[in-house]
């Protein structure tokens, strides 16, 4: 099981300069890995 934590920086990144792809990215990761 990967941890969304390990890479906090790179998440805070991605999330305040994310277009919604990137939010729709990540949350089919968090589907994937949980």
């Amino acid at each position: 099981k990967i941890s969304f934590f390990s890479f906090p920086s790179t998440l805070a990144y991605f999330y305040t300069a994310s277009p919604s792809w990137v939010l729709n990215l990540l949350f089919f990761l968090l589907l994937l890995f949980s």
